[in-house]
Order: C-alpha cells, then structure tokens, then sequence
C-alpha cells in the first residue's frame, strides 16, 4: 500500500486527493486505484480459474470412463444432450413433449378422422346393398 501511495506521489498525484464522488461518497485517487485492481484482477483470475476448473472436470470424467463407472448410469442423473442431434420428444406421455391442450386436440382431430373414415365406409357398402337390392 505504501508502495502505490509513493509511486502516485512521485507522478506528481496527490493519493488523498478527492477523485470523485458518487451518492454521496467521496473516492480518493488512492481508493479508485485500488478498486481497479481488485475489479481487473478479478476479472483475469475468474477466467484462469474457469479454465482450471474446467480442465479438474474433463480429467475427473476421463478417470471414470476409464474405470468403466460412467457405463452405470442412475435415473436420476441429468443426461447431457448433444447439440447436433435432435432430441427426441415422446408425444404419448403426459408430462413433457406437447402441452395438453395440443395433446386433447390431436386425439379429438384422430377421433374425427375415424369416425369420418368409418362412416365413408357404411355409406360405401350402403350403396353397394341398395343396388342388389333393387
């Protein structure tokens, strides 16, 4: 601390001078120096620590796949879906896929079309014995 107090007064910049105020507080030069570098640093030690974490995961994943545990799957955990290939969706089930209105209507529009299907057919062989009948 001092040694960044000496280096702002060797600039010519007086440390406890007022930089800013803001609601009501007032920032010296020393404190927004200060608050710099904490936020840059943050911001540079974030990132390296992502990446190391990232890189901890892979080999903790690899380690499995090689003692053959990650073959055993449980229902309850979460499967990882890859980008490129679609996800199937099973419209029959009552939980996921479509909501249920669309799920009500399409059995209705099925409904429909069988019962149409079915009454095409009586007039058909309807029509067939009226003619033999005559």
């Amino acid at each position: 601390m001092e040694e960044l107090r000496q280096v702002l007064n060797n600039a010519g910049i007086k440390p406890n001078a007022v930089a800013f105020t803001v609601l009501g507080r007032q920032y010296t030069v020393l404190t927004t120096v200060r608050l710099i570098v904490c936020v840059c640093g943050y911001l540079v030690l974030r990132r390296a620590f992502l990446i190391y974490a990232r890189k901890a995961h892979m080999q903790r994943l690899e380690a499995l796949q090689r003692e053959g545990k990650s073959g055993e799957r449980t229902q309850t955990e979460e499967v990882t879906v890859d980008k490129d290939k679609p996800i199937p969706l099973d419209y029959e089930s009552e939980g996921e896929g479509w909501g249920s209105k669309a799920r009500r209507r399409q059995r209705e529009a099925i409904k429909r079309a069988e019962r149409e299907a079915e009454r095409r057919n009586l007039e058909e062989e309807n029509g067939g014995i009226d003619k033999y009948l005559d």
